[in-house]
């Protein structure tokens, strides 16, 4: 009789992580009545802009439907972006950056907002500008934490 219980158990097929926790994601979305702004394609389009850039890569932050949680400035495009995308509240990207002039001058600053937004509109992102940043919108309703605050 054990042996047939455990035949039975290893028949069954068992949810892999990624069903899990897309399930999961899933779940925390619609408990939380939130409303999706952007997808795959735009995020996918987004990284892929920036991936490509020269010169200048803006910093970005991010918070996320499952750690709710702000994260903290990056630069890098490839592999810190809180992935999957599909978990993206909100994503922020600086649109000013910092020339070096030397130790006795202010650095330059240099104002990227044109080109940025130019890159956001034309993917048809939902998004608000503040002062040092542009911020996309995931979902709905609009999270402005940290917003007014720069």
């Amino acid at each position: 009789m054990v042996l047939k219980l455990s035949v039975n158990i290893m028949s069954k097929k068992l949810p892999s992580a990624k069903v899990r926790s897309d399930e999961k994601l899933d779940n925390q979305i619609l408990r939380a009545n939130l409303v999706g702004l952007a997808n795959n394609v735009k995020w996918d389009k987004l990284i892929d802009t920036m991936r490509e850039k020269d010169g200048y890569i803006p910093s970005y932050r991010s918070k996320s439907v499952i750690c709710k949680k702000l994260s903290g400035w990056d630069v890098e495009w490839y592999y810190h972006l809180p992935f999957p995308m599909k978990s993206v509240l909100f994503l922020d990207i600086s649109t000013k950056s910092s020339i070096f002039r030397g130790h006795l001058l202010k650095d330059k600053i240099v104002d990227h907002l044109d080109e940025i937004e130019e890159i956001v509109n034309s993917i048809g992102f939902v998004y608000e500008v503040a002062n040092a940043f542009i911020r996309i919108f995931g979902y709905a309703p609009r999270d402005y934490e940290d917003f007014y605050e720069n």
